[in-house]
């Protein structure tokens, strides 16, 4: 059982302005329960890494770069992500945030036959605004807290971020005691499973941890290491992103062929590695409706509609919602490679027009697409959220992708200090 921690009073993060100490460890529960009250669904209070802690996490980013395994969306040098002094000078503790996305799933509509999918955490509104909003207000009363204390309002020092890329919001939600990395790479909660998205408040006060880190409930389980048809999950907790299909939904260079294959029918993200984990089975909708979306066109959207797409309905379904940050050609063309890959014969006059479409990234789908459709055997569509077979990597994707080795795998990364 996971009680809290009981801190004694620390000193005042500078500058204090008041001389004396302030409750911290009182301030900290406060908090942590107005961001509850907000409509977060978990907080908690992570502490600083040690510079220990630092160097080992930036080897290991640097390893994982070594071997091409980093998304194209974490730039910057490794020691950019590590330490949170980079974010805020004055830093002396971590406020982590995760809310959950899981709801209902819309009924997937009969016809038209050409349908896709969207990544569940894409279905409702565009976390980052609403996430991103909650955080800020905390932040705010955060500073009223200070004042009613006793301290220097004026003193507290924040910095907000939402999937900013400038620090690893996992690492810090499990040094916070919200949840463990899975072998699938996503931050688990007991009663939210993963399907969560995270924030953090980078602040100069200096906050005590209120409960210990969860200990990994993964057990002996890998389902989603089997289920990835990719194979982009080379060890537990290790993602290749160069084999990962909701990395390849998101760039906007055209995917390698067998990339496009194991797309199947997926037009943004992928939910494969979380549809098939246990803890997801019994995942707990969360308290914000926004982020649970209900449309189904949204949820598995009209290939045809989506591949043929005017500005206009972009901006009405998509452009309010985390599908739509890539700009509509993406989600065209990944719309354009699942109708190639669905071998729908009456989608072969769509994609001959996308292959004279003014947009050289649409001719080259379609023209990609049109050869996938002419082949003889279709590609596997995964049915939408149920657990997935295991697949065996094809020889295929092991030779395009860009860590493929001729004298076989890989060294093993050093793990993810924890």
């Amino acid at each position: 059982m996971i009680q809290a921690q009981t801190s004694e009073r620390m000193p005042p993060a500078p500058p204090g302005g008041q001389g004396h100490d302030l409750p911290w460890d009182e301030l900290a529960k406060t908090i942590c329960r107005q961001g509850i009250e907000q409509g977060l669904d978990l907080v908690g209070i992570a502490p600083l890494r040690t510079s220990s802690q630092q160097e080992a996490l930036r080897r290991h980013l640097e390893a994982l770069s070594a071997r091409g395994f980093l998304s194209q969306f974490l730039a910057g040098p490794a020691s950019q992500h590590v330490d949170a002094a980079r974010v805020l000078p004055s830093a002396r503790s971590l406020i982590t945030a995760a809310v959950s996305y899981y709801g209902p799933t819309p009924p997937l509509p009969p016809s038209p036959p050409w349908r896709g999918r969207v990544a569940r955490y894409a279905w409702g509104q565009d976390y980052h605004s609403l996430l991103r909003q909650q955080l800020r207000q905390l932040a705010a009363e955060l500073r009223s807290l200070v004042g009613a204390a006793g301290g220097d309002p004026q003193a507290v020092q924040t910095e907000v971020l939402v999937d900013s890329g400038m620090l690893l919001d996992r690492d810090a939600a499990v040094a916070a005691g919200l949840g463990w990395i899975g072998k699938n790479g996503c931050l688990i909660h007991p009663r939210y499973g993963s399907y969560l998205v995270l924030g953090q408040i980078v602040t100069n006060l200096p906050l005590p941890p209120l409960t210990s880190p969860l200990p990994n409930r993964c057990g002996s389980c890998h389902r989603c290491l089997d289920a990835c048809p990719t194979g982009a999950l080379v060890e537990p907790g290790i993602l290749n992103a160069n084999r990962c299909l909701s990395e390849w939904t998101q760039r906007k260079s055209l995917p390698p062929e067998a990339i496009r294959r194991a797309m199947g029918n997926m037009v943004f993200g992928c939910d494969i590695c979380q549809d098939v984990c246990p803890w997801n089975r019994k995942a707990r909708p969360g308290r914000n409706t926004q982020l649970q979306g209900t449309d189904p066109d949204v949820a598995f959207p009209r290939l045809d509609e989506l591949a043929a797409m005017t500005g206009r309905l972009f901006r009405q379904r998509w452009a309010g919602r985390a599908a739509g940050w890539r700009g509509k050609w993406v989600l065209a063309r990944n719309a354009l490679i699942a109708l190639g890959n669905m071998h729908a014969p009456d989608a072969l006059g769509l994609l001959q027009d996308a292959h004279h479409h003014p947009n050289p990234a649409l001719r080259e789908a379609a023209g990609c697409a049109l050869s996938t459709a002419t082949q003889d055997e279709p590609a596997t569509l995964p049915p939408p959220l149920v657990p997935a077979a295991k697949t065996p990597r094809s020889s295929a994707l092991a030779a395009e992708t860009p860590d493929a080795s001729k004298s076989g795998e890989p060294p093993r990364c050093p793990p993810l200090p924890g």
